[in-house]
């Protein structure tokens, strides 16, 4: 897993509160009346929140404080809380194309905030790309990633609209982590460089021709952020899926020999003469981002990083 924590996600967090309690504040939804959501915040979690505005903009650490306090109800109480606190039909209204929400005068929804977050890659894998399209022919709106819900709605249906329990997944992760909890959140900040690496065992001191000669190991630190990095990886099956792109390891192998060899210098030296500009000639290279804040923006960043940092 990797950190979107440095994306423009959180940007549009006060819009998306304000989006909700505009919607909530029309007087013929009486059942979403401000005043009340308030009132049964402040009465099922108020020793961590007491505003419905507070439960839509939790932070990562605090969302996992209430989904724990309401591990701790009773079932009555939990059953109370779904019922005055259930947002499934909150967070359906935001996945519609005709979704009410509004922000200053324009349409709120999931597809807006699609098109305007520049998290480009799955946080969970850094394997699949996670963008939105329109077909030209019929002017359909697509995705390539499904909203995941971190701590799952069905569960606890009380954080199904909270905005940092939302996170763009591919459809393989969302698929494969289903309805399960999981211990970590991307969007907290956090280095996965602290926590773990890719390592390539297997002669790999010339070119590589075999890629089958190549085992690709994941080396996990024994610490809080291991033990949650282990559990993301066994829920989504990362490891094993890794180990099919041996061929792309191989590839990252030998262009790193090319880098370390005299041809780079060249290489540099007619990138800064034909673009008349600096350029991150290892970006450009490798296709891949070498700051772990950015691993969010290219696929296989974080895994690329390694084999060439090592």
């Amino acid at each position: 897993m990797i950190s979107v924590f440095h994306s423009n996600y959180s940007t549009f967090a006060q819009m998306h509160n304000d989006a909700i309690v505009e919607y909530c504040n029309v007087p013929t939804r009486k059942k979403l009346k401000l005043s009340n959501l308030d009132n049964h915040v402040a009465a099922y979690f108020g020793t961590i929140i007491s505003t419905f505005s507070e439960l839509l903009l939790a932070e990562p650490q605090k969302l996992f404080d209430l989904k724990n306090a309401y591990d701790l109800m009773t079932p009555i109480q939990q059953e109370a809380v779904k019922k005055h606190l259930g947002m499934k039909g909150m967070y359906n209204n935001f996945t519609d194309k005709n979704c009410e929400f509004e922000y200053k005068g324009n349409q709120y929804n999931s597809n807006y905030l699609a098109d305007k977050n520049d998290i480009k890659t799955c946080p969970y894998c850094n394997e699949n790309t996670t963008y939105s399209f329109y077909y030209k022919t019929t002017k359909s709106y697509r995705r390539t990633f499904d909203w995941d819900h971190i701590i799952p709605k069905e569960k606890y249906p009380f954080l199904a609209i909270s905005f940092f329990n939302l996170v763009p997944a591919c459809k393989v992760c969302n698929f494969l982590k289903v309805d399960r909890v999981i211990l970590a959140s991307p969007h907290s900040n956090f280095n996965p460089d602290l926590t773990y690496t890719f390592k390539v065992k297997g002669k790999h001191t010339d070119f590589v021709t075999d890629a089958s000669s190549l085992n690709l190991v994941m080396k996990v630190k024994k610490n809080p952020g291991g033990k949650a990095l282990i559990d993301i990886i066994d829920k989504v099956g990362l490891d094993a899926r890794l180990a099919t792109q041996m061929e792309l390891v191989r590839d990252i192998l030998n262009k790193k020999i090319l880098y370390k060899s005299a041809y780079w210098k060249g290489l540099e030296n007619f990138v800064s003469v034909n673009s008349g500009k600096k350029i991150n000639l290892l970006n450009l290279f490798f296709s891949a981002q070498f700051n772990h804040d950015e691993y969010y923006k290219r696929p296989y960043s974080k895994l690329i990083s390694d084999l060439i940092k090592k």
